[in-house]
């Protein structure tokens, strides 16, 4: 079965394609294709797009990668007469059976599957493009978006609320790939219900994220964590709510002086040279001045880019996770914390509640409420046997449903029936 798979970012060998050697790049995708690499039936071809100037492909094993000229994914250009022949010359050589996407987020998806339309094709849901425009300002005034503009900003025509917009032109592509499609694969009813909204007769079907294996040779445990820190996601979008996690972390050391938050995936924003001060997007301003006014410069730390095995340990030696996020579809940062056992605090949002069971395997609040969040942090930390009982919780409950071998096989079942249907 000779599988297209398209992919938003590089991974494995197309980071090596792309020019960015051992850059970091999405989990899911690196574990789904460790998990199928050696399936004998499978052949799959793996393309994304970058910025290089022609087609680069690399040759692995039974599998073929693929980068494509274009740029960022998000100024793809799907109306290029040059990008649909690049597609076009694309089918004649792979002759796919199956196409799956990864994801609705960018256009060149979409632009493939307009080319090779009439292939059996399904797509991985990532994130609902209608909801994250919906929520992407969330906990953020009209004030604090005027004042947290910058130079960077207005050079590139890239400020919060016009992030949003551009979210929000990305629908019609979203909803237009569903359709084309006609296939989704979906984690929760709740993903289900927004694809349904917007494609009434597409057809779903039900398959958990794949966790890299860094995550399961880890286990938190309440003698060896640190007393008192968070680890949290990532948080350099709004949506990801980092700013509602910051108001909580204020109360939090009321009661805790010696907590500490740590936070990956962003460098610290401050004692930085003037060429990095000019490159500060908006929300990064906004996170800058909201840790200033707050005071909480001596209680956050920013870790940068983690590898799977260090993002593994964070969360085997915190206190408390924590994922504030605004809204998510299947936060992969909190499977894998509560696959390695961490307890978990997460805001009811999006696709969550169905796996994350308040006061059973971690503790919820609304996303707005950072006095609830504050609260249950305070809880956590001052009941140890609370900590080890919803960590123990999350790890056997996350851990029983994402088996590899029953995810490899399910997968598989999947692309069969899309062929026959």
């Amino acid at each position: 079965m000779r599988v297209l798979w398209i992919s938003n970012i590089p991974f494995g060998p197309l980071c090596e394609l792309a020019g960015q050697g051992n850059a970091l790049s999405g989990s899911w995708l690196d574990a789904a294709f460790n998990l199928l690499e050696n399936e004998r039936e499978l052949e799959l071809t793996i393309i994304t797009v970058s910025r290089v100037k022609e087609v680069k492909m690399k040759k692995v094993g039974n599998h073929t990668f693929y980068i494509l000229p274009g740029g960022n994914p998000g100024k793809y250009d799907s109306s290029s007469l040059k990008n649909k022949k690049i597609w076009e010359k694309i089918k004649a050589e792979c002759r796919p059976d199956l196409i799956q996407i990864w994801g609705t987020e960018y256009t060149h998806g979409y632009l493939a599957l307009k080319v090779m339309k009439g292939i059996p094709s399904v797509i991985y849901m990532q994130g609902m493009m209608s909801q994250i425009a919906r929520h992407f300002l969330s906990g953020i005034s009209d004030k604090d978006l005027f004042c947290s503009i910058t130079v960077r900003d207005i050079l590139k025509m890239d400020w919060i609320k016009r992030q949003q917009a551009k979210l929000y032109r990305r629908l019609f592509f979203e909803a237009e790939m569903i359709q084309i499609a006609g296939n989704v694969i979906v984690e929760s009813e709740w993903c289900e219900s927004n694809c349904k909204a917007i494609a009434p007769n597409c057809k779903t079907y039900k398959s958990k994220l794949i966790i890299k294996e860094e995550f399961f040779n880890w286990e938190w445990k309440a003698d060896y964590m640190k007393p008192y820190t968070i680890f949290s996601n990532a948080a350099g979008s709004p949506i990801k709510g980092l700013h509602i996690l910051l108001k909580a972390l204020k109360l939090v050391i009321q009661k805790y002086p010696e907590a500490r938050l740590f936070v990956p995936g962003m460098k610290p924003p401050y004692n930085q040279p003037f060429i990095e001060r000019i490159k500060i997007n908006g929300y990064t301003k906004f996170l800058k001045s909201t840790i200033k006014k707050l005071q909480l410069r001596d209680h956050i730390h920013f870790l940068g880019q983690l590898t799977s095995a260090q993002m593994a340990e964070q969360m085997a030696f915190s206190n408390v996770f924590v994922m504030p996020s605004s809204i998510e579809n299947h936060s992969t940062t909190l499977i894998e914390a509560m696959i390695v056992g961490a307890p978990c605090i997460t805001s009811y949002a999006g696709g969550i509640p169905e796996y994350l069971i308040n006061n059973v395997n971690g503790l919820t609040y609304r996303f707005e409420e950072h006095e609830i969040l504050a609260a249950h942090i305070i809880k956590l930390f001052s009941d140890i046997t609370l900590a080890a009982k919803m960590a123990s919780n999350g790890r056997i409950t996350t851990r029983d449903s994402r088996n590899a071998n029953n995810l490899k096989t399910e997968l598989i079942e999947i692309y069969h029936k899309v062929l026959t249907f």
